[in-house]
């Protein structure tokens, strides 16, 4: 997000232009419109993957925007920064991982190509969202690392491919 504020759609079709596969990690959420036409912008120009909150409206939206543009929506199910106490204070009274749970297999529903999410969740949510839909596990590290609090629900990428 800070790269493409930096730089903008100027540098991602550059990179596009250089034959590279970008994955915008924009998380749109707004109103369904608004995501629709920014989706249907995203997909003209040939991007690969873009990330979208996994509210339905939104989801929705995104997957009527794209079109049969070969552009691939991922669902973000919760922050990977988020705990318990983050849900709390959005009114939430549950577990991170039963959120997660409730979320992917409704962004699969709803069209989108793969969700995103922890890898301490990877294994659960595979299961709920099949075999053939994408999911992401970022917050991976090469370890021996302190984890700071963006970092509350970050594992190995050795630990996130045991559990998916």
């Amino acid at each position: 997000m800070e790269l493409y504020c930096a730089a903008g759609m100027d540098y991602v079709r550059e990179l596009l232009g250089q034959g590279k596969e970008v994955f915008l990690d924009l998380k749109f959420y707004d109103i369904a419109e608004t995501v629709k036409r920014a989706v249907t912008q995203v997909a003209k120009t040939g991007v690969r993957f873009l990330t979208i909150h996994a509210s339905g409206a939104v989801m929705r939206a995104a997957v009527e925007g794209r079109g049969d543009s070969r552009l691939q929506l991922l669902a973000v199910t919760v922050l990977t920064s988020f705990d318990r106490e983050d849900l709390a204070e959005l009114g939430y009274n549950c577990e991170v991982a039963d959120l997660v749970n409730l979320l992917a297999p409704r962004a699969v529903k709803a069209g989108v190509d793969g969700v995103v999410a922890s890898p301490l969740e990877a294994a659960a949510v595979r299961s709920l969202i099949g075999p053939d839909a994408i999911l992401v596990t970022p917050r991976c590290s090469l370890g021996g690392r302190r984890q700071g609090r963006s970092e509350a629900r970050r594992h190995t990428g050795r630990s996130a491919a045991r559990r998916s």
